[in-house]
């Protein structure tokens, strides 16, 4: 007879991966030893992954709309923009110069022209 193990029986691993374990909130496979918690949910590692690009952020990641997002897709979708007009969003060091912000270093050049006038 199959079925749902009762409570406090013996089962097989797979029956325990199958149907005993919490399941990954991405995947719903069955969790079994390391997986991570966060974003009021479970996930395996592989499944944790940034919503913009797919990589896998389980160490580092910043909430966006309740999805994890890598730092570089989530500085791309909502930081405030280098004045430059590059369009990058800005993290990290920031320049504020002629009252407008710009990624610090301006692209690895460590200087700034704006309307001409090196700043």
């Amino acid at each position: 007879m199959f079925g749902t193990p009762s409570k406090g029986s013996a089962v097989c691993k797979r029956c325990h991966v199958d149907v005993v374990a919490e399941k990954c909130d991405t995947c719903n496979k069955g969790l079994v030893g390391e997986y991570i918690h966060a974003l009021g949910g479970k996930f395996h590692r592989a499944c944790f992954l940034c919503r913009a690009c797919g990589a896998e952020v389980a160490s580092r990641y910043v909430a966006h709309r309740g999805a994890p997002h890598c730092r570089g897709c989530h500085a791309d979708l909502v930081a405030e923009r280098c004045a430059c007009g590059c369009g990058r969003g800005m993290t990290g060091a920031v320049t504020s110069a002629l009252g407008r912000k710009f990624i610090e270093g301006g692209g690895g050049l460590g200087v700034f022209k704006v309307k001409g006038v090196e700043i």
